[in-house]
C-alpha cells in the first residue's frame, strides 16, 4: 500500500484528543429549587459526569467516534493499493520485435511472452486509461493509437510480428514520446530483452520510461562469417561460428556448396570459443551455405548463405556528404550493394590501373571526377549558372522517366545543363534539367541536387533511381539473391502485372506498382522463391548481427545517459480513499444509532 499524503496521519492526534476531552469535561448546571425531588428520575450518569476529574470510562460511543476519526484521517492520507495494469492518463507500450526476441529460453519465445504481457496489461485497463502500442521493427509501426477501446486493441495486437534482424528501438521511443506529448501524466513501457545499443538521442519530456525484462539466460552459438575466394590452390570456403552465450554448447557445423555437403564438424564450444573451418570446394560452385545444429536458444543465426561472387549484384558507390533519401532509394533494390564515401577512392579513378569495383557511381552535389564504373549519375554541378525556382517546360520519352511525374516537383535552385551533356529527357524553361548519354560509359545528369527540391519526398524519386538501376543491370543480374529479413526491395516487373512469392507453404501475390514488384513480406530467415512472369528468383534471407546474437537479457536500459531499471510488472496505484471515507461515515451513522438507542 502507498499513501499520497502520509503526513496527514498526525491530524488524528488532535482529533482523538478532542473527542476524549469531551468525555472528560465537567458539566455545569444552574441550581434550581424544586418542591420535591421524588418527581425527578435518578440520573447516575449525569452525577458521575458532574464529578470533576472523573476517570475516563469505557464507552461504545467513544470507541465508535475514535474509529470514525481514525478512518477519516486515513482517507485524507489518500491510500493507494497496488495492482498489475496501466496507470496515468496515457500509456504507450513499445514492443521489441528484433531477432533476439526469438530466443526460446522462455516458452514459446521471448516475443510471444512480451505479447502475452501486453495482452494482460490491456485486459487490466480501466475506461480512463488511454493506451497505444508501437511495434519496434525495422520501421516503427503504430499498431493502434491512443484510445481506451480495449476490445479493438486486443484484436489489433494479433497483427504484431517479429523480424530476424536488429531494429532501432530508439526511433520507436521517440515516436512514443511524440504520441504522448502534451499529456500531463504519461508513461512509456518497453517490453524487451534489452539487447540493443544505448539510446542516445531521446527526450522523454513529462513521460516516465519503464522497462520490463523478457528472457532468462544466454545460451547461443552463431555463425559469424561465411565466404569464398579464388586462390592458386582453387576456390577456398571459409566459415566461422562462435559460442556467444555464457554456457558450454555442443554444436555441429555443416558446410554445403550448391546444395551438396562438403564438410561437417562437431565440437563442444566453451563460452566465447570460435569454431573455424577453411576447406577447398569445386571452383565452379556458385552458392554456399553454413548450418549449425546445436541445443541453443536462437535459430535465426544458425544458417548463413553466401554467393560465390557479386556478379549478380549491382555495386553502387554514393559519393555524398550524406543523403538519407538517396541511400534509401538505392537500398530498395534487392540487387544493390551500396557504399557511401565523401570522395572517390583512388582505385576507382579512371587514371589508376586495374578494374573498378563499382557498376554505378553517384555524385550527390560533390565534384565529379572520371571513374571506371560503367555508369555515372551526377546530381547538380556542371551547369550553366544558377536559376532560382525554375519552371518545368517538358520531357521526352525515356525508360528513366517511366512512372516519374516531374510536373509537381518544386526546385529551389538549379544549374541548367549544357546542351552537349547528352540527350535532354527533361527540361526547364531556362535549359536542360535531366540528360542521358549512352556509350562506353552511361552518364545521367540532373541539373539540381535532390535536397534542393522536394523530389525525394515524392514517389517519383525512388522510381527514377530504380529505372536507372534497371538500365545499369542489363542482363547480368543472376537469379540468386541474399537479403536481410525485414528489408523492402524491388524488381522490374517487365510485362508482368503481378508476382508470386513462395515461402515454405505460404504463397503471396504481389501486384506490380509503377512497373516494379516491391517485396516487403520476408520477415524471417529462410529460402523464398519470387516468380515474375517467366523469371524465378531464389531469395535467401539471412541474419548476421553479432550484437543480437549475444542473448543475455539486460537488467536495465541505458537511455540518454540514464539507466532504467527492470520492473517485473507494471504497477497501477489505485486510490481507495473514497471507500475509507464511506466506512468512516458508516461508523458515524452507527454512533448516531447507539446514542439514539441509549437516549
Amino acid at each position: 500500500m502507498n499513501f499520497v499524503s502520509p503526513g496527514t496521519w498526525m491530524w488524528f492526534l488532535p482529533a482523538a484528543g478532542a473527542i476524549v476531552l469531551l468525555y472528560m469535561l465537567r458539566m455545569r448546571r444552574k441550581d434550581v429549587v424544586v418542591p420535591a425531588s421524588f418527581l425527578w428520575p435518578e440520573k447516575p450518569e449525569e452525577i458521575r459526569a458532574n464529578a470533576p476529574f472523573q476517570k475516563l470510562r469505557f464507552s461504545w460511543l467513544l470507541l465508535v467516534q475514535l474509529l470514525a476519526a481514525l478512518f477519516l484521517v486515513f482517507a485524507l492520507m489518500r491510500p493507494q493499493l497496488a495492482s498489475q495494469g496501466l496507470g496515468g492518463s496515457a500509456t504507450v507500450i513499445v514492443l521489441d520485435a528484433s531477432a533476439s526476441m526469438g530466443a526460446t529460453d522462455v516458452a514459446p519465445d521471448r516475443f510471444s511472452e512480451a505479447v502475452a504481457r501486453a495482452r494482460e496489461l490491456l485486459r487490466r485497463t480501466t475506461p480512463s486509461d488511454q493506451v497505444a502500442l508501437i511495434e519496434a521493427g525495422p520501421t516503427p509501426r503504430v499498431i493502434f493509437p491512443l484510445s481506451n477501446d480495449s476490445a479493438s486493441q486486443l484484436r489489433a495486437l494479433e497483427d504484431v510480428r517479429r523480424y530476424d534482424m536488429p531494429v532501432d528501438v530508439g526511433e520507436s521511443l521517440r515516436l512514443a514520446a511524440e504520441l504522448v506529448a502534451g499529456q500531463s501524466s504519461s508513461r512509456i513501457i518497453v517490453l524487451s530483452d534489452g539487447v540493443f545499443p544505448e539510446v542516445k538521442d531521446f527526450a522523454a519530456g513529462s513521460s516516465s520510461v519503464e522497462f520490463e525484462k523478457v528472457g532468462t539466460r544466454s545460451r547461443n552459438v552463431a555463425i559469424e562469417s561465411l565466404g569464398s575466394t579464388r586462390t592458386n590452390q582453387g576456390r577456398l570456403l571459409y566459415a566461422a561460428a562462435r559460442n556467444t552465450g555464457k554456457e558450454p554448447v555442443e554444436a555441429t557445423l555443416t558446410l554445403k556448396a550448391d546444395g551438396a555437403v562438403v564438410d561437417s564438424m562437431k565440437q563442444a564450444l566453451a563460452p566465447g570459443q570460435l569454431l573455424e573451418r577453411t576447406i577447398k570446394v569445386p571452383v565452379d560452385s556458385q552458392a554456399f551455405m553454413a548450418e549449425l545444429a546445436a541445443t541453443d536458444d536462437l535459430v535465426a543465426d544458425n544458417r548463413l548463405v553466401s554467393l560465390a561472387s557479386d556478379r549478380q549484384m549491382i555495386r553502387v558507390l554514393l559519393v555524398s556528404p550524406g543523403n538519407l533519401f538517396l541511400e534509401r532509394a538505392v537500398a530498395l533494390d534487392a540487387r544493390v550493394v551500396a557504399d557511401v564515401a565523401g570522395t572517390v577512392p583512388d582505385q576507382e579513378r579512371r587514371e589508376t590501373p586495374g578494374e573498378g569495383a563499382y557498376d554505378l557511381v553517384v555524385f550527390d552535389g560533390t565534384p565529379e571526377v572520371p571513374v571506371k564504373a560503367k555508369a555515372v549519375l551526377v546530381f547538380g554541378g556542371n551547369g550553366e549558372g544558377i536559376v532560382k525556382e525554375p519552371q518545368w517546360a517538358g520531357r521526352e520519352a525515356s525508360p528513366l522517366l517511366e512512372g516519374v511525374d516531374l510536373d509537381g516537383v518544386y526546385v529551389a535552385e538549379a544549374a541548367p545543363l549544357a546542351r552537349d551533356a547528352g540527350r535532354v529527357i527533361a527540361q526547364f524553361k531556362n535549359g536542360a534539367a535531366i540528360t542521358e548519354r549512352k556509350g562506353e560509359q552511361y552518364v545521367v545528369r540532373v541539373g539540381f541536387a535532390p535536397l534542393a527540391s522536394d523530389w525525394p519526398l515524392t514517389p517519383g524519386f525512388p522510381i527514377f533511381i530504380a529505372n536507372l538501376l534497371d538500365e545499369v543491370s542489363g542482363e547480368a543480374v543472376g537469379d540468386q539473391l541474399v537479403v536481410s529479413p525485414g528489408r523492402t526491395f524491388g524488381f522490374p516487373a517487365g510485362e508482368a502485372t503481378s508476382a508470386v512469392l513462395k515461402t515454405g507453404t505460404t504463397q503471396t501475390t504481389i501486384p506490380a506498382v509503377d512497373g516494379r514488384i516491391v517485396v516487403s513480406q520476408i520477415d524471417r530467415v529462410g529460402a523464398s522463391t519470387l516468380t515474375i512472369g517467366k523469371n524465378n528468383y531464389e531469395i535467401s534471407a539471412v541474419f548476421r548481427d553479432k550484437f543480437e546474437s549475444e542473448l543475455a537479457p539486460k537488467d536495465g536500459l541505458v537511455i540518454a545517459g540514464t539507466t532504467v531499471e527492470n520492473k517485473s510488472n507494471s504497477v497501477r496505484w489505485g486510490e481507495v480513499w473514497r471507500w475509507v471515507a464511506l466506512l468512516a461515515i458508516s461508523l458515524l451513522v452507527l454512533e448516531w444509532w447507539l446514542y439514539g438507542r441509549k437516549s
